[in-house]
Parts: C-alpha cells; structure tokens; sequence
C-alpha cells in the first residue's frame, strides 16, 4: 500500500477512534464559590496523553493485511472496529471515556455554564430553582429542575456525583426553608425578600449574584434617605401625604396601634417589595404610626 495513503488512514482512524474523549476540554474557569473536582480532572488529562500515545503508537505499528482488510469495511464505523488489530483500542477508549469529566467538575466557576446576570438582574421576580441556581453563578436552564430530581435518586442510590452538585443539592434543601409555598409549589420571590432571607440564612453567594442583588436593592441608608419628605414640603403637604397613608393602612390593611404584635407592617413591606419599592420594616412602622396619629381617637373605639 502507498505510504501516503497509509499515513492517511492512521490520522483518519486516529482521530475517529479518540473522538470520544478528545470531545472534553478544560474550560476556561473563572472564580466562584464552592468546591470542584479539579483534581480529578487533572488525572482524567494525564490519562488522556497516555491514551492518546499509546493509539498513535498501535495504528502505526498495524500489519498490511490490516490495511488489506480496511478497504472492504471503511464504509462501516462498526465493522472496522470489530477487526481484530482495532478491537483492543477501543475498548481502551471506551473505557476512558467512563470518567470523561463533565464541566460542572470545575465547579461553578465554568465559563459555559455561567449564567448571564445583565439578563436575570432585570427579572421582577426569581423563582426557587432560579434563585438557587443564580446563587452559585449558573445558568438556571444549565440544569433543570428535573434535572436536580433525578440527581437526587443518584444520590439515594449511593452513586457519586460531582462534588459541585452535591453542594447544589444541599443548597436547594436550605432555599426550601424560606422560599413561599403556593397551592401550586414554590412561589416566586422579588429580589429585596429575597435578599433579607440569603441574609438571614448567611447564605454564601456568587460575586456577580451579590451584585444584583445589590442592584436591585440599595441599602437601608440610602432607602431610609429616599423616603424621607422632602424639606420643600409644606406641613399641609405633609400632613396630607399622612392622612392617605393613615387611611390605607387602617382600612385597607387593618392597622390598629393598640396591637403591637400586628402583622401588618409585615405585610405591607412585602407588598412595598413585590412592587419594587424595597423599604425596611422600621422605616414602614415609622410612618404608620405617624399617620395613624392624625386619625382621631374615636376611631379605635370599636
């Protein structure tokens, strides 16, 4: 056979054959929270060199007559491994592929599963599995929900996840804590009670996370400021302005100063959140009870 046409079917068979495990590649990582299973990526790659030495090493040691038989089965993926000199190969190729590396094995710091903050910071709302996903940087729809689920039956089983997705699964049982339930499931949550709550759980968050939600919610200063009247109101003005919160708060809401275990102020700061006005619950319970001040005493006499 001419040299150059063997030359050519050692590189074509040499690249068929590695195909399965020549498909990974380390992506480019950037820093995240978590843990990784960067170690056993590295191994997975020394592995790979040798692998991929010891295939060139047997297509250019392969007999003539396996270049005789090769022109009758070429057209056939199948048939050409089934020939004795490749059989050996790929099942040396097979088995390395087993423990090819998914890219959630460098954790969640992996460019293409991150997810695009630009795009989710603008969402009025976040669901649990986005919030949850959001949290360690990744792509909501890198992962689905049901995805998650029949993870959760691998680990009941007792077989081995990435670690990075076991730190996911351990993380959606404590969101499962705070997130509001519905008749239908899980409730979606607006960015400002979800920020209370990742505070309140001391939830640790990816850096981009951290920053829309700090986007989306100013801090209590800076909201504390925005709320106060402004010095060119007139007293009229203000005690207008308080007159309508006073009304709403005591007949729609049911606001009544003699109750000092009300949930009402509660209430109307998650209203306040699920309309994007986020405002803290000492700055609500300030102005009710300064307005409910101009309603006269009568009024609480049932």
């Amino acid at each position: 056979m001419d040299k150059s046409v063997r030359t050519e079917i050692i590189e074509r068979e040499y690249n068929r054959l590695l195909e399965p495990v020549t498909r990974w590649q380390r992506p480019q990582l950037v820093e995240a929270i978590g843990p990784n299973d960067l170690d056993a990526v590295a191994v997975f790659e020394e592995k790979l060199a040798l692998v991929e030495a010891e295939v060139r090493s047997a297509l250019e040691s392969l007999t003539d007559g396996f270049f005789d038989s090769y022109g009758q089965v070429s057209y056939s993926s199948l048939k050409i491994n089934s020939l004795p000199d490749i059989a050996p190969i790929c099942e040396k190729v097979s088995k390395l592929a087993k423990t090819r590396p998914s890219s959630i094995s460098c954790g969640f710091g992996a460019v293409p599963l991150r997810a695009d903050f630009s795009y989710w910071r603008t969402m009025p709302k976040l669901t649990l599995h986005e919030a949850l996903m959001l949290s360690v940087g990744l792509d909501p729809k890198s992962y689905s929900h049901d995805h998650l689920n029949d993870m959760q039956k691998r680990k009941k089983k007792i077989e081995p996840l990435w670690s990075a997705l076991q730190f996911l699964l351990d993380r959606r049982e404590v969101f499962r804590r705070f997130y509001p339930v519905g008749v239908s499931g899980y409730m979606s949550m607006s960015f400002p009670t979800l920020k209370r709550a990742l505070e309140t759980f001391g939830v640790e968050l990816d850096q981009e996370f951290r920053e829309a939600l700090t986007f989306r919610c100013p801090d209590a200063d800076h909201a504390n400021e925005t709320t106060k009247p402004s010095k060119s109101f007139s007293s009229q003005e203000r005690e207008t302005l308080l007159k309508l919160i006073a009304g709403m708060a005591s007949e729609q809401y049911g606001f009544d100063p003699r109750h000092h275990r009300s949930e009402v102020i509660k209430n109307i700061q998650e209203d306040l959140d699920r309309a994007g006005l986020s405002m803290d619950a000492k700055t609500v319970r300030k102005w009710i009870r300064q307005a409910a001040e101009l309603i006269p005493d009568a009024y609480w006499k049932d």
